[in-house]
């Protein structure tokens, strides 16, 4: 005969934290423990499946593309499997939707070993932060489903033989939250913060029983892993450049809702992982053209990815995605006429964009590189012309009639 009983946990968490953390450290938050049990001779109820859920939990703030990392400390020495750990919307089985899978992670579970060792051996959890990310104005709960090992008691009783009693795994456990930092796998120690679940070490804390039914842990399980959420957000790589000599400055330009990371393969053996563009210079690779890629680097993987042939050389050559003055013109401002000149030659024709980067007129340059711009409104516009694989650019040029 089964039967489920619960814990109740009434505590304060007060997280130690020095900035901001995924649970807001103020939080008032009950934790219930239901677990599955086995009778033995009627009288001795043994704890098997468990599910410890932190209600009222508020988070904090968070844009899309972040990472939370989760640690559960002395849940691998006191629970025989920690099957999951997910977010839900308060009162529900529903996942919380700013959230991916918790994942297991050997470098978080070390950050935690290292941050906090005093805590027990730690397993510490990724996850993506997805969709329209962390609200702090939605009450949320965390889950954490893991199987009591064999002879776990609920109570003490003397007429049971137990190995162990599930409160005491409990008030053994702490929970940790902080961001994670995938470029350098570490955890941001800036938004960190560690509690003990031991109700007793908390002032004004609780403990009650109450029975569930034994449909509820199956119907727990279906409702959650059926349900963990996709991210939504587009994810592109693309970047655009300017290359002045033999310094390359490349500007991100992907979809930063859909972005935790760039990987940066700079086409000479040299590869950087940032989270945005970066500047590099390639005097020690010498003059020539390199193949310059950037990977979107979300939920984990690459997700996206986008190459620029990029030409570099002596000082005074510029190469561009859009390079800023490539092209020369007078007189500025421009009545009818517009002579353009470029260092790389004789050009046959120009583009005009406005301030927005839109083109207005494609015009013919005569041999002498003069343009009529009498049919060209009066503004403020830009010039571009090709020339090889480059893109020339002008500085800003006012027409005015």
């Amino acid at each position: 005969m089964k039967k489920h009983l619960l814990l109740t946990l009434i505590l304060f968490l007060g997280f130690h934290w020095q900035s901001k953390a995924c649970i807001d450290p103020d939080s008032v938050v009950v934790i219930i423990v239901n677990y599955d049990t086995q009778w033995v001779a009627a009288t001795c109820p043994y704890a098997e499946e468990v599910e410890i859920r932190l209600s009222n939990i508020r988070l904090m703030s968070e844009a899309p593309n972040k990472i939370c990392a989760c640690g559960l400390a002395s849940f691998a020495d006191n629970f025989s499997v920690l099957r999951y750990v997910a977010f839900v919307d308060s009162g529900t089985n529903n996942p919380y939707n700013g959230f991916g899978d918790f994942i297991e992670n050997a470098l978080a579970s070390d950050e935690w070993d290292n941050a906090d060792p005093g805590s027990g051996s730690w397993a510490g959890l990724i996850a993506d932060v997805i969709n329209g990310g962390l609200s702090a104005t939605t009450p949320v709960e965390m889950v954490i489903r893991a199987e009591a090992p064999p002879g776990t008691q609920l109570v003490f009783d003397s007429l049971c033989s137990a190995n162990q009693y599930l409160p005491d795994l409990i008030n053994q456990a702490s929970l940790g939250t902080d961001a994670w930092d995938p470029v350098n796998e570490t955890l941001d120690a800036s938004h960190q913060s560690v509690r003990s679940l031991d109700a007793s070490q908390v002032a004004g804390s609780s403990v009650s029983y109450a029975i569930v039914s034994s449909q509820y842990m199956d119907d727990l399980d279906d409702d959650i892993l059926d349900n963990i959420p996709a991210d939504t957000n587009t994810c592109n790589a693309n970047f655009s450049y300017t290359a002045d000599g033999f310094e390359v400055t490349l500007t991100d330009e992907s979809n930063t809702d859909a972005l935790q990371f760039l990987r940066w393969d700079l086409g000479n053996g040299e590869i950087i992982e940032a989270f945005e563009g970066t500047t590099y210079d390639y005097t020690n690779s010498g003059e020539g053209t390199y193949t310059v890629c950037v990977e979107n680097i979300n939920n984990g993987s690459v997700c996206d990815s986008h190459c620029e042939e990029i030409v570099v050389g002596p000082a005074g050559i510029e190469s561009v995605g859009i390079a800023s003055r490539a092209l020369s013109v007078f007189p500025n401002p421009a009545k009818d006429q517009l002579k353009v000149r470029s260092s790389h030659g004789i050009l046959q024709n120009v583009q005009v964009l406005d301030l927005l980067g839109r083109e207005v007129a494609s015009l013919p340059l005569d041999a002498s590189g003069v343009a009529d711009v009498t049919e060209i409104h009066s503004g403020m516009y830009f010039l571009r012309a090709n020339w090889g694989n480059l893109v020339l650019k002008s500085e800003m040029v006012i027409i005015t009639h």
